[in-house]
């Protein structure tokens, strides 16, 4: 990553090092469309600027991933845009998903409630 950000070129560097370069699909902040992708290496990209290079664990654990990001696509604001229902829904998903984390948090502190995750996991 050193060697590329001081300007040699990425696929030169895998070439010599008997890797390979692949460019990824768009993906949002889940990075669902790219399983090579760990977590943290989506949030890393998600932090940087176009150009910048990140490294973070592969999501397979083997190994590491060298990421550059070339450009970001701002989300469809129309809707009839192509994209926008599914974004849409990926966000009220989330926001759902968020209002009931915080909820659960919230009972737990105040009534002392305890969650089986073993359970909830083996039904959901």
């Amino acid at each position: 990553a050193e060697a590329a950000r001081g300007g040699q070129a990425l696929a030169t560097l895998a070439e010599q090092s008997g890797l390979s370069v692949h460019a990824s699909p768009l993906f949002g902040r889940g990075g669902e469309s790219v399983p090579a992708f760990s977590g943290t290496l989506v949030a890393a990209l998600f932090a940087a600027r176009p150009g910048d290079y990140v490294v973070e664990p592969a999501a397979d654990g083997d190994g590491h991933v060298i990421a550059r990001l070339t450009e970001i696509v701002a989300a469809p604001r129309d809707k009839g845009a192509p994209g926008y229902a599914n974004l849409a829904a990926e966000l009220g998903q989330g926001m759902a998903q968020d209002v009931l984390a915080q909820y659960r948090a919230r009972l737990v502190e105040s009534l002392g409630l305890r969650v089986n995750e073993e359970a909830l996991r083996a039904v959901f």
